[in-house]
């Protein structure tokens, strides 16, 4: 358990009890806090039916697809099927692999694994033990996907990189470090701007922020030119998020509803809500 992480939990429990920081608002701000728009946006999607090219590729394998046409790299696709109960025998598959849900996020329902174990809580798996976590009356489709190979070759989880776009301006970049599922507090979070500098302000009140900043990826300008390609073809706000491998950028998913809004600090709304422009960011 790293320390620091704890500690500024502790300290935030006291700050907001103690000098509590007023709520954005539109009343405040001038313009709509960027939680609300995200919040808004699934509510017009999903509850009142309205389409939008960025929703028909929200989930991971299309994705995936809409990437591939446009010549960019995705991992390896080794099975797909309907149910959890489709998925075969580990033994039956390479030793290295991703069992994710074409759906979800945060992790749910994700299991890294090497040679039997997944690297998220470092136990032994099984497919048995697949179907009960997940629940055998789950309804999303999964994936099975090469294990990326991160591009210093260090091993476990490839570093997530996250790009959050209003078309093609870049506002940020959130790296993690995923090291456990069951202690949290390893994993590592940074909030960069797109010089590759920190933040100067706390993103999100969930997650403590790196006081240092992680390598720069040998193949950066690689992805930061992918990312403001697909961000002005699809000229909205979306989140992009990306590995730096051994061959390369490789594609993750889309996410549109960072966080479902929740959780971002009044100087976070305030940032990213001034950009977002029109009905969906740009």
């Amino acid at each position: 358990m790293r320390l620091l992480p704890l500690l500024d939990r502790m300290k935030l429990r006291l700050v907001k009890e103690f000098s509590p920081v007023p709520p954005a608002s539109p009343e405040t701000l001038g313009f709509p806090p960027f939680g609300a728009r995200i919040r808004d946006r699934h509510r017009r999607w999903w509850k009142e039916g309205q389409s939008h090219p960025l929703k028909a590729i929200g989930g991971k394998r299309e994705g995936q697809d809409y990437m591939r046409a446009l010549g960019y790299q995705v991992p390896e696709l080794y099975a797909k099927f309907d149910h959890i109960t489709d998925l075969p025998e580990l033994s039956d598959l390479p030793p290295r692999i991703v069992l994710k849900p074409n759906g979800g996020h945060s992790v749910k329902n994700v299991f890294p694994i090497e040679n039997g174990h997944n690297l998220l809580d470092r136990t032994p798996l099984s497919r048995a033990d697949i179907i009960a976590k997940t629940g055998k009356d789950s309804t999303q489709g999964f994936l099975v996907e090469e294990l990326l190979q991160h591009y210093d070759a260090r091993p476990g989880l490839p570093i997530d990189y996250k790009f959050n776009c209003f078309g093609s301006r870049i506002a940020s970049i959130n790296v993690v470090e995923r090291n456990s599922l069951t202690h949290k507090r390893q994993n590592r979070y940074w909030y960069l701007a797109n010089d590759w500098a920190l933040q100067p302000f706390r993103v999100n009140e969930k997650f403590y922020q790196e006081r240092t900043l992680p390598p720069k990826p040998d193949c950066l300008d690689e992805m930061l030119a992918l990312v403001r390609d697909v961000g002005a073809r699809l000229n909205c706000f979306v989140r992009i998020d990306l590995y730096a491998t051994s061959r390369g950028p490789v594609f993750g998913e889309f996410t549109a509803f960072p966080h479902m809004g929740y959780g971002y600090t009044p100087q976070a709304e305030a940032y990213f809500g001034a950009m977002w422009q029109g009905l969906e960011g740009c």
